[in-house]
């Protein structure tokens, strides 16, 4: 632990770890009082169904680039989807339909599921030391 702790490189990925598992977070605790305030005729399904849908959209954003993608290309993934990400999230509050906000959930899901583990990943792949280490540390 001593030897990856003292890579400089390591703490930028630990960096990375922790404003994509906020953004992650964020969204995922977010979304049903963002339904619920801003959709007055909302119920709390329909809240559940928009925290769901993002969820889903995160589960694909985690299995597709791990089918269709190789080790090369993490980098790309993250930067992509973290601008994808942060450009559809400034649409939200010009959205007036609550099926259209569903649509714009899954995609930002799709966008915020690759982070953890591709920057994982891609910090195993960069990072001298213990693989376990690593990934312990990274997700603390």
């Amino acid at each position: 632990m001593a030897d990856v702790v003292k890579v400089p490189r390591f703490w930028l990925f630990f960096c990375a770890m922790f404003f994509a598992g906020g953004g992650e977070y964020c969204l995922t605790f977010w979304v049903a009082s963002f339904i619920r305030l801003d959709y007055p005729d909302a119920s709390m399904f329909e809240a559940g169904i928009g925290t769901a849908v993002f969820a889903g959209g995160m589960i694909g954003g985690r299995m597709l680039p791990g089918l269709f993608l190789t080790q090369k290309h993490l980098k790309h993934l993250v930067v992509c989807t973290g601008f994808a990400a942060a450009v559809l999230s400034i649409f939200f509050p010009m959205i007036r339909s609550l099926n259209v906000l569903f649509i714009m959930l899954f995609l930002i899901g799709l966008a915020t599921g690759p982070f953890w583990p591709s920057i994982q990943s891609y910090c195993i792949d960069r990072v001298e030391g213990d693989m376990t280490t690593i990934f312990v540390l990274l997700s603390c």
